[in-house]
């Protein structure tokens, strides 16, 4: 059978896309909106966390700042996550979503936590984006889980695939499988979140609940000889000046309450080195820099 023009044409075309699909899976370029990528990650950090041994939990300044890898120097066997979700809160909703990780691994465990104002607030307690994966459908999510990585492979090609990147503007986040965001934003806007956190907290504040729920969960973790670390993600000179003045956070004092609980504090040299694209989240370089700083000083404060 002799096949029509047109459809030798569309088998050709059909080739050539799947041909260039394989081709550049590993290395295109971030886009925006990358849809079948995008919600595979949710549904993994959500839901695969069974066999975790390391894992970083806060919000989106988390989960835009660590990446995993440098951290595997200092807990080579380690099986990292970074468990940041935009809005995440310290309270006992999460705390007991942390204990179902943690279970009874004990001393093979490590825990780290990057607190934020917000994170400790009651508006934070709503953990609306963590509880939007939690609670999809099991069908849904195991249509994320085990489908979308098979169908993303053959995500339609457009030509925006094959643009320079930097020509274009918009969010540009590669998830990668640590579950680390790592993010930038064209056109850059470095006053974006000052305001919208200026309203935040003059609605919410830090609850002193969320904060000994905190140390509730520190002490349960050394009970079972899991290592527990904390530290203040970075962000800017000025964000940082507006919670402190306006949160109801009171690091110093948090930080005491945090040692005496039994967890370890980390402090990278200058916390104010890491450059932020929108006066709130590191840009996708110091994200890189940050995490290789925070693995080097975790070096000098792990136990073994």
């Amino acid at each position: 059978m002799r096949l029509s023009q047109p459809t030798v044409q569309l088998f050709i075309s059909i080739t050539i896309a799947v041909s260039a699909a394989v081709l550049l899976d590993a290395n295109r370029p971030p886009i925006p909106n990358p849809g079948l990528r995008r919600d595979w990650f949710w549904a993994m950090k959500t839901h695969e966390t069974e066999n975790l041994t390391l894992i970083v939990y806060g919000d989106s300044r988390v989960s835009q700042a660590v990446n995993t890898k440098p951290l595997l120097d200092v807990f080579p066997e380690a099986a990292p996550r970074n468990l940041g979700y935009a809005g995440a809160g310290f309270n006992p909703e999460m705390y007991t979503h942390l204990r179902r990780i943690v279970g009874n691994k004990g001393a093979e465990m490590v825990v780290m936590l990057g607190f934020t104002p917000y994170g400790l607030s009651t508006e934070a307690n709503a953990n609306q984006m963590f509880l939007q994966e939690w609670t999809r459908a099991t069908a849904e999510v195991n249509e994320r889980l085990k489908v979308y990585p098979v169908l993303g492979r053959f995500e339609p090609l457009t030509p925006s695939m094959f643009r320079d990147a930097d020509q274009k503007q918009g969010m540009y986040i590669t998830y990668h499988d640590d579950g680390w965001e790592e993010a930038y934003e064209l056109p850059e806007n470095p006053g974006k979140w000052l305001p919208v956190y200026e309203r935040h907290f003059q609605r919410t504040q830090v609850d002193p609940a969320n904060i000994e729920a905190s140390y509730d969960f520190v002490r349960d973790c050394i009970r079972e000889g899991v290592r527990v670390y904390g530290f203040r993600p970075p962000t800017t000179r000025e964000m940082e000046a507006l919670e402190d003045a306006q949160s109801g956070f009171r690091e110093a004092d948090f930080v005491e309450g945090f040692e005496k609980a039994g967890g370890v504090w980390l402090q990278v040299p200058d916390r104010f080195a890491y450059y932020s694209y929108d006066s709130c989240h590191l840009h996708k370089n110091a994200a890189k820099k940050f995490s290789r700083d925070l693995a080097a000083v975790l070096q000098t404060s792990a136990t073994p």
